[in-house]
């Protein structure tokens, strides 16, 4: 994911977690803010009640990849956090795409008809 779509500062992450609505299911939270850029950015948070930093690590890996497929179909100026649960672990990559996936829907920030296949128009 390119830099610009990414949120990175601590202060960022802080306003969007304080000013912004959080929409939960089991494997992710998504905490949804207004951005301050053009463009949407994202950022991505994976606690220790994941595991160990290789679990945390993978988990953050496969949320980056979700976050990079859907990235061209979210609305502009919007800040996400994405936070991963402890059964994202465990998940596979399809299951906590159709999570993230259905947490956006759900916030009326992407529409989307093809998250049950699990390839998207914007995978390689």
């Amino acid at each position: 994911m390119k830099q610009k779509y990414r949120l990175t500062r601590s202060i960022d992450f802080k306003r969007v977690r304080r000013l912004g609505r959080s929409y939960a299911h089991p494997l992710a939270v998504i905490v949804i803010g207004d951005g301050e850029a053009k463009n949407p950015r994202i950022g991505i948070v994976a606690t220790r009640s994941i595991g160990s930093a290789v679990h945390r690590n993978r988990v953050k890996r496969r949320l980056r990849e979700i976050a990079t497929q859907i990235l061209p179909e979210l609305q502009e100026s919007k800040d996400l956090v994405i936070i991963a649960r402890e059964p994202a672990r465990d998940a596979s990559f399809l299951e906590i795409r159709s999570a993230v996936i259905e947490l956006l829907e759900r916030a009326k920030i992407i529409v989307t008809n093809d998250h049950g296949t699990g390839r998207s128009a914007y995978s390689h």
